[in-house]
């Protein structure tokens, strides 16, 4: 296994803008903390997860070395595709995926 750090799991909370302009701006609130409140546990929860895995996995010597600032380079002109057309948004995820 190779720890390229290239993939990041997540699963949106998506809701229809009729149905949330539905809704209170209390309800919004609760909502919108609600969402940032799962999200934290979820990331905590899959970074205990993942180093107890990493830790079996290291055990039977199935980890090989990376070079991710090689992988980032290479992979380069694909986000910069995507920077033309999403902008600040591109930004924010790689921010956010290398937190």
């Amino acid at each position: 296994m190779a720890l390229s750090d290239h993939k990041w799991e997540f699963l949106p909370l998506l809701a229809s803008k009729v149905t949330w302009a539905q809704l209170s701006d209390t309800e919004n609130g609760w909502l919108s903390e609600a969402s940032t409140a799962a999200t934290e546990y979820q990331r905590s929860n899959d970074t205990e997860a993942n180093a107890a895995l990493l830790a079996i996995v290291s055990e039977a010597g199935k980890v090989s070395d990376f070079n991710t600032e090689a992988f980032r380079k290479a992979t380069a002109p694909f986000y910069d595709t995507w920077r033309e057309k999403y902008g600040d948004f591109i930004e924010a995820l790689l921010t956010q995926s290398q937190a």
